[in-house]
C-alpha cells in the first residue's frame, strides 16, 4: 500500500532560542571576586559556591593563570 502523500513542508528548521550556545567569558572583576570567595571558603563550602555560580573547578584553577597573561 503506498504512502498517502502529505502537504505539510518536511524541512525542519530549528528554533534561535535553541541552539548551541557559545562560551561564558568572565571579566577580570568575576574572576577576581570568585578567587577572593573560594579563599574566604571553608571546608566544604566550596563545592556550594561552584554550583552557586555554575563553574567547575577546572575553571577555578585556570582563573589565576589567565590572569598572569
Amino acid at each position: 500500500m503506498p504512502k498517502p502523500v502529505t502537504s505539510v513542508n518536511p524541512k525542519v528548521e530549528p528554533h534561535p532560542a535553541l541552539e548551541k550556545r557559545g562560551r561564558r567569558s568572565f571579566s577580570a572583576e568575576y574572576k577576581l571576586s570568585i578567587i577572593q570567595q573560594a579563599d574566604a571558603c571553608k571546608h566544604g563550602e566550596l563545592g556550594q559556591l561552584l554550583r552557586r555560580e555554575k563553574l567547575y573547578s577546572n575553571q577555578l584553577v585556570r582563573i589565576p593563570d589567565q590572569a598572569c597573561h
